[in-house]
């Protein structure tokens, strides 16, 4: 007598467990572009800067009116407790300058949005736009994957789901002939109904970037009688 290891065989793919598609939170003309195509980033790091200029003029316009708005209120402060004026003046005074005061917050706002920065770790999939390019508000400007650690997607069918244990160890063969090491982290309770499927994911890590998304792999299973 011996003993022979149970397992499922299935065929799957590789998959980006995070991927950003980034897009400009305000229009403008990119003045620089500070990453290729293919660079690895940091989360929070610039990818491209739009033009200040038009913010600047606005910023300076705000701070006079905030400084204004200070100094009527301060008056209008003094003049009440002295009751030379209503408080209906003081309240108006007060909420003019609480406007200014958001205004000038939504300006500078705009201002550290014209910084386009990088939402997670990775890797720079897509950068379509270069210098003078403009942008509005919307658009995406760059899709960022993190491939480490990265997912084998497969369908397992209904008559196998139950013998697949969450945490198990896997192995994978990828179109190349590499075999990595992984483990099942997520099985979906909800089976497709058109192939009666159920889809599982195996995580492997992939500190080197090595193992690119959109592979084939044959995934290697332990099954449970």
């Amino acid at each position: 007598a011996q003993s022979v290891d149970r397992e499922i065989v299935l065929f799957g793919h590789t998959q980006a467990i995070k991927r950003a598609d980034i897009a400009a939170e305000i229009s403008g003309r990119i003045v620089k572009k500070l990453i290729n195509k293919g660079d690895v980033v940091k989360k929070g790091q610039v990818l491209y800067t739009l033009a200040i200029e038009n913010h600047l003029s606005r910023l300076s316009e705000a701070k006079a009116k905030l400084e204004h708005k200070k100094i009527s209120f301060n008056a209008a402060q003094r003049l009440s407790k002295k009751q030379f004026q209503s408080k209906v003046k003081l309240a108006e005074e007060k909420a003019n300058l609480e406007a200014a005061k958001a205004t000038l917050k939504a300006i500078q706002t705009d201002i550290s949005k014209t910084s386009i920065r990088a939402p997670i770790d990775g890797l720079v999939n897509e950068l379509p736009l270069s210098v003078g390019d403009y942008v509005k508000s919307g658009d995406v400007v760059s899709v960022i994957v993190d491939l480490n650690p990265i997912k084998i997607v497969g369908q397992v069918s209904e008559r196998d789901v139950s013998r697949v244990r969450l945490g198990a160890n896997a192995m994978a063969q990828l179109a190349d002939g590499q075999k990595v090491q992984g483990a099942v982290k997520y099985i979906s309770r909800i089976g497709s109904s058109t192939t009666r499927t159920f889809t599982i994911d195996v995580w492997v890590d992939n500190a080197s970037s090595a193992i690119s998304e959109g592979l084939t792999a044959e995934l290697h299973l332990p099954a449970e009688n």
